[in-house]
Order: structure tokens, then sequence, then C-alpha cells
């Protein structure tokens, strides 16, 4: 692989790994408990990293799908003296037909399905590969403690991100309150090259070591309502860079920079910018005041003894902004005024595993659940008579829902 097709198959990754794993997801009917691309893995690592939790080891489950031995591999994982041992552990199944997949696997070691590889906290690791029976995978997993061999670092493999992006802005400036931090805001096209590369001088390590004390928002031009919350900082171009400070005040820089000025721009960052034009508020249109954590929105519901309307939307499907652009309509806030709103984000896991239980596979959703338990669910529609038919009907009991939040 040469230098030149980096780019290519970061692009592949970043527009496909999403439409991938919610294949996985509708196939299986419910959110899955494995990630599908090593990126997500180390995602997840970062971000307990970030937020103070503990951190856990990765389980790499590397297999062959066309191998009848690693088909045999994945039932050992799931037998029942194996199963409770990974439970804890942030879980990664690789493919081998995956060319990225094979290079990552190698600095551990592995070069053949089945494998398993334990990665710690301090990126030693334990592996095994070959078929074992599920009494050498418990025995593997419970030797597989503490320090082991340090992995071979290939440079040329596909940087893994060390941001925890949220595609929400709201839902980023109230993690960057709550933690105190600053926020650092990525504007960007999926289609605009100059994005693409932005993000892969963003990957760079020492860029990663300058900005990983942030809070992180990937906003793209896309997503009309983003083009708003940019233009509060006065930004209006692609690709951009936005960091607000806890103090309120922000720092911007448009286009394209070199990963020098990206350092000289995070570094700057930490003395205080420039203050962001107070947003207008005469003429305001209704719009929906919307919630983005579903157990908080579901209190506040049940105390206010209102419905609760849940809006499951992705970014990355175009249904799902039509969506949105539906709802930010003024009939739309009309018709949901007296409603307690949610919009939960389909890229964060914990939201996919609660749009399971209310038997979503895809975004968008819509979700309306009664004070009484019981709920009205349908895919997403455009048309705005199909929200007032929805709303209509959750006039009347629903479909029960299991579990603690009936």
């Amino acid at each position: 692989m040469n230098g030149s097709s980096l780019p290519l198959i970061r692009r592949i990754i970043q527009c496909w790994a999403p439409s991938m794993i919610l294949v996985a997801i509708a196939a299986c009917g419910c959110a899955p408990q494995w990630h599908y691309s090593y990126a997500q893995g180390e995602q997840e690592r970062q971000h307990e990293r970030q937020s103070g939790q503990p951190e856990r080891d990765l389980l790499l489950f590397y297999k062959d799908h066309l191998d009848a031995k690693s088909g045999q591999m994945q039932d050992v994982l799931n037998s029942p003296i194996v199963k409770p041992l990974i439970a804890g552990k942030i879980r990664c199944m690789l493919v081998t037909n995956f060319f990225p997949n094979q290079r990552y696997m190698a600095q551990y070691g592995v070069d053949s399905a089945p494998a398993l590889v334990v990665v710690h906290p301090d990126g030693s690791y334990h592996a095994r590969q070959g078929l074992i029976t599920a009494e050498q995978a418990r025995d593997f997993l419970a030797e597989a403690t503490g320090s082991g061999a340090n992995p071979k670092t290939d440079i040329q493999i596909l940087p893994v991100p060390e941001y925890y992006w949220h595609g929400s802005y709201e839902e980023a400036v109230a993690l960057a309150s709550r933690q105190n931090r600053s926020l650092f805001i990525v504007y960007k096209w999926w289609l605009s090259a100059e994005s693409t590369e932005l993000l892969n001088r963003l990957s760079q390590p020492r860029v990663r070591r300058q900005a990983s004390e942030m809070a992180h928002c990937l906003l793209d031009w896309d997503y009309i309502p983003n083009r708003a919350h940019m233009a509060h900082y006065g930004v209006s171009k692609v690709p951009s860079m936005v960091i607000v400070r806890a103090d309120g005040t922000y720092h911007k820089l448009v286009g394209l920079a070199s990963v020098e000025q990206i350092i000289r721009f995070v570094v700057k960052s930490r003395s205080p910018g420039r203050r962001a034009t107070p947003r207008r508020q005469s003429g305001i249109t209704p719009a929906i005041h919307w919630r983005y954590n579903y157990e908080r929105a579901l209190a506040t519901a049940r105390k206010q003894k209102r419905n609760l309307f849940i809006f499951h939307h992705s970014v990355f499907v175009d249904a799902s902004n039509r969506c949105a652009r539906l709802l930010d309509q003024p009939e739309a806030a009309a018709l949901l005024d007296e409603t307690v709103c949610c919009r939960l984000d389909w890229v964060i896991v914990k939201n996919r595993e609660t749009a399971a239980r209310f038997g979503l596979t895809d975004p968008p959703g819509f979700v309306v659940l009664r004070p009484d338990g019981t709920y009205h669910a349908r895919p997403g529609s455009e048309q705005p008579s199909d929200l007032s038919a929805l709303l209509k009907a959750a006039r009347h009991p629903g479909t029960p829902l299991s579990g603690d939040d009936g």
C-alpha cells in the first residue's frame, strides 16, 4: 500500500463504516455488543480516558467469515463459561478480508484467523491464535491480565482517531459545560476533499496530544441547523475549526490548516478569545426544546405526566436529515408543544439500544411514550401529516414497554 492510497481508504471508512454497522444492527434485530472496526473500539477507550472512567481491556476477535473454525470460535465466545468473562471488555470483531484489519492485527503478532487478542490499558497485549475450546478460552482470558507483550507499531497503519466526536452541537456543549472543558468544533462537509484532509491532519499524534483534553464536536455542513450554530461564531465555510473556552470566549481557524498551524491554534486557544455574537431574540419562530439524554427526558416526562417524543436521528442518513428539517418547522413545534422532546444520536451505542427497545432497527425513527408506559413507534416520515397521525394515535394506549422503563 503506497502513501497516496491512504486518504482514499480513510474516506471509504468514514463514509461506509457507519452504514456497515447499521446493517449489522438490522440483521440481528437489536443493538450489537461488538464493534466492527478497530477505530470504534479505540475511540471508546479514548472516551473512557477523557471521562475519567476506569479503563477496560480491549478484546479483539479476528475471524474469517468463510472459515468454519472462525464460526466455531464465535460459538466458543458465546458459550456459558466464556461469555461472562468478556462481558466487561470493549469488544471488536474484525474480519480478515479488510486489509487495514490485517495490518492492525499484525501489530499483535497475529497473521491468521481465528485469533483472540486482549489489549490492556497500558498498551501491552496477550494473544492466542487458532481454534480453542471454551475451557482453553476461559484459561487464556484468566491468564491475560497485567502487562503483556509490547505491540510492534506499524507507522503506516491507518491512524486511529483519539477523539470522541459528538455529532450533536447541543450535546457537545452540554458535555463541555458539565466537565468545565473547552469545546473543539470541526466544521466539515463529507464531499469536501479539504475537509477529509483536515481530519487526516487532526489524526497526527502531535495534534492529538494537544487536543485530547477537550470535548470534541464534528458538525457537517449538510445538516442545516449546523450552519446556524457555526454562524454564531462567524463561520460559514468548510473546513473550519472553532475552540470555545469554558469562559465563553472562542477562537476560530477557517480553511485547511497545516499541522503546525493547527497546533499553534490549539495552544493560542488556552488564552481568552473573542465573545460570540449574541443570538437574535426578536422574531423567533416556535422551536422544539430538545433534550439529548433519554433517562433525564423520561424522568421529566414522568414528573410532568406528559408524553415523551423521541426522534432517533443519524446525520449519515438522508431520510433522517429530511425528518430533522421537518421537525425544524414551526408547525412541528406547535404539534409537540405539550410534549417532552428527546433527540437521540444513532452513533451512540446506548441510544441504539434504546431504539431497539421500541422495535426500531434503523434511523430515522419516531416514538411517543405515554405516561401509562405504553408507546407508539414508527420509522420516521418526511410528511407532516404522518407526524400528526402518530401523535393522534398516541392519544390512546399503545404497546407496553417491557423492562424498568415500563
